[in-house]
């Protein structure tokens, strides 16, 4: 995670909805392949990099995973986990010919710390940032995946209907799922853009001294926006910014992550590199099926995966692949930021072998270009009013 000749930092990376899902796929591949030397992950991309050519990886020998979830008790179970899981890996590891003792070294200077976070709350983010600017010198990397939707159900004839006539369509991009309608925070803000955009935007931007003051050896800082290779983005209205009258606010709200993303890439002046990935077609349990159901959702992203569609992945482990190579990866290795593009998992053929591709901006052309930019100047008049009644009006918390 630095370049080659350089002495190491330690690497303090963020992950945001970490203790279950996709979020806690990802922290479980970063252990993984952290405590290798020679992660496979930091390998350039046959169909991501333009060339093989990067800067060589430097080992990581100092590592925080900070999980920043909204439950405590949950986080703490997912930190008992991964120390579990990592232990057991680095079992295996040692039991090898080729054991070169890394592996031990990185879990010596490991640290997996737990801030609570709820995206949809504007105090609970600034106070999600207080803590971190006050525990921590810089941040070198942040995995922007929590994410939350308003289901209420599902259109039945309309998903057998799809399952039947176009199976991986159906599990690929999915329009069958009810929505509520008009949902809002306690902020007053669209619930799902505030969880699932504007929480993420305005963690960033709080944060941009942690991410500047990050040691040269890991410039420059990493903000990863986790968002979903299924944005209905035929349905975008500009004018319906935070999505309180859309009927797919999740997917929309994916949307606004791409565009925003992009938007950063190309004129955050403070040098940090904002990237955009998704996990491809990941089984977890954002919405809330009962056991048959989930049984049968597993089976069809299998038979998907059997009839060709590259984007299921499945597993969280497997689907965090775009996440962990575009952390590890040399920055040269990948194409420019101007590039509306997006580094996606993917799972090849009939073994699932596990790769990273890239994928459109979906719909993109001048006039998304436009909407991207209207979108992140209403985000920062937004975050700018918050900061100023927040220096109006400073918050008391008392520490429980």
């Amino acid at each position: 995670m630095a370049p080659t000749g350089s002495t190491p930092s330690r690497v303090v990376a963020i992950v945001t909805g970490a203790n279950r899902g996709i979020g806690f796929g990802i922290c479980h591949r970063l252990l993984l392949q952290l405590s290798r030397s020679a992660p496979s992950d930091a390998l350039p991309q046959p169909a991501v990099s333009p060339s093989t050519a990067s800067s060589p990886f430097t080992p990581c020998t100092a590592f925080t995973l900070i999980l920043a979830c909204r439950s405590r008790y949950r986080a703490e179970t997912a930190r008992t986990r991964l120390f579990e899981l990592l232990d057991e890996d680095l079992q295996k590891q040692s039991a090898g010919e080729e054991y070169d003792g890394h592996g031990h070294l990185f879990r010596k200077n490991l640290e997996i710390d737990i801030i609570i976070l709820d995206l949809a709350s504007v105090d609970s983010v600034f106070r999600f940032c207080d803590e971190v600017q006050q525990k921590y010198p810089y941040v070198t990397h942040a995995i922007l995946n929590a994410a939350a939707g308003p289901w209420n159900g599902i259109n039945w004839p309309a998903a057998f209907w799809k399952l039947a006539t176009d199976l991986i369509y159906a599990v690929t991009y999915p329009d069958y799922q009810k929505q509520l309608v008009g949902v809002r925070s306690e902020d007053g803000l669209g619930w799902t853009w505030q969880s699932n955009v504007f929480g993420h935007y305005l963690l960033v931007k709080t944060l941009a001294d942690s991410f500047s003051r990050v040691p040269s050896s890991s410039r420059p800082a990493r903000i990863l926006w986790q968002t979903s290779i299924s944005t209905h983005h035929r349905e975008f209205n500009p004018s319906d910014w935070q999505l309180t009258s859309s009927l797919a606010p999740y997917e929309l709200s994916k949307y606004h992550g791409d565009l925003l993303s992009y938007s950063l890439a190309n004129h955050d002046q403070s040098g940090v590199r904002h990237i955009t990935i998704h996990p491809g077609v990941v089984a977890t349990q954002i919405v809330v099926l009962g056991w048959f159901l989930s049984l049968m959702k597993l089976l069809s992203f299998h038979m998907a995966r059997l009839l060709g569609s590259p984007n299921h992945p499945i597993y969280p482990l497997q689907g965090g692949i775009s996440a962990s190579h575009i952390s590890l990866v040399s920055l040269d290795a990948l194409p420019p930021a101007s590039a509306p593009i997006k580094y996606g998992s993917r799972s090849l053929g009939w073994t699932g072998m596990e790769a990273v591709g890239t994928n459109p901006i979906m719909g993109w052309n001048e006039e998304r270009r436009k909407h991207g930019q209207e979108l992140l100047e209403r985000c920062e008049k937004l975050r700018f009013d918050l900061e100023e009644k927040r220096r109006a009006n400073p918050p008391t918390w008392v520490e429980c």
